[in-house]
């Protein structure tokens, strides 16, 4: 491996790197949205990395590494945390409601 292509490598890593810290501070940042465009709660995102594929024949034979690529950001399908923190605390509203009613 070159040097050139060494940076090149190490290039597209810090950059898919960059990429991940970004939509990591979006995520930071809407930790606390509980209503989106769509109407639902903000719903994390994650960054999908492989990578990159060779451009030639010949660095398939030599098995060279290439680099880092984003496949694409896609969003968390998981139960949002925040939905279950809501249905909680309108649990515990309620049981106090109920106690201050039957005092």
């Amino acid at each position: 491996m070159d040097f050139l292509t060494s940076l090149e490598v190490s290039g597209s890593g810090l950059y898919a790197q960059r990429k991940r810290m970004d939509i990591i501070a979006s995520n930071l940042a809407n930790i606390e949205t509980t209503r989106t465009k769509g109407g639902g709660p903000y719903r994390r995102k994650m960054v999908l990395m492989s990578t990159k594929p060779s451009e030639s024949f010949d660095r398939v034979l030599n098995a060279q590494v290439e680099g880092v690529k984003i496949d694409g950001v896609v969003e968390d399908k998981s139960p949002s945390r925040w939905s279950t923190i809501q249905a909680t605390l309108m649990r515990m509203r309620m049981e106090t409601s109920i106690n201050r009613i039957s005092t």
